[in-house]
């Protein structure tokens, strides 16, 4: 059963929202990666919104649905699922470290170049604040207000210390989880 919820805007006009659901998991990235505002970056206690870097991004595992980072320079894996297809829930978590091994060690430059700006090169890229952009730090400044030089010094050293560690936050973003998978608390130890 859909949800709905009632939004007041500054003009003070009411307008009704009905929660929908994805029909299946490209959809879902589709909606997430043009609105990456929606993901709930909080709920990793990282400052948002999200800048995405990769989107479908190949590794010799497959395709990674989705890199973003945090203002902070925390690096997000996200994998994406339209519900409990995969009852399995071992499987997503492998997809997820696989995928996370492959920019494990990766130096800051080389993530800059092979990642983010591969990405915001690319027609997958949609952010008008990301497209083109030859560098993170650009990347940065345009799409957070307020981004100062000691911002990017610290974006700089954290990720390059979380490339470095594989010190990465892992999301599993699907429209329904179920009950056992909802039971898990795994604490990421690298």
């Amino acid at each position: 059963m859909s949800r709905k919820m009632i939004i007041e805007g500054a003009d003070g006009i009411r307008k009704t929202l009905i929660e929908i659901d994805a029909d299946n998991e490209a959809e879902l990235e589709r909606f997430l990666k043009e609105n990456p505002v929606l993901f709930p970056i909080e709920e990793l206690d990282l400052p948002g919104p999200m800048m995405v870097v990769a989107v479908q991004a190949q590794v010799p595992s497959g395709a990674v649905d989705m890199v973003g980072l945090a203002r902070t320079g925390d690096v997000v894996i996200l994998e994406f699922k339209t519900g409990p297809q995969n009852p399995d829930f071992r499987n997503v978590l492998a997809q997820l470290l696989d995928y996370g091994s492959h920019i494990w060690n990766m130096s800051y430059d080389r993530f800059e170049t092979e990642v983010a700006i591969r990405f915001f090169s690319s027609e997958r890229c949609q952010e008008p604040a990301l497209k083109g952009k030859t560098s993170l730090i650009d990347a940065a400044t345009d799409l957070w207000e307020g981004f100062s030089e000691e911002d990017a010094f610290e974006f700089e050293r954290t990720l390059t210390s979380r490339l470095q560690s594989g010190a990465f936050k892992y999301a599993v973003v699907a429209q329904r989880i179920t009950n056992e998978i909802q039971q898990t608390e795994v604490d990421w130890v690298i």
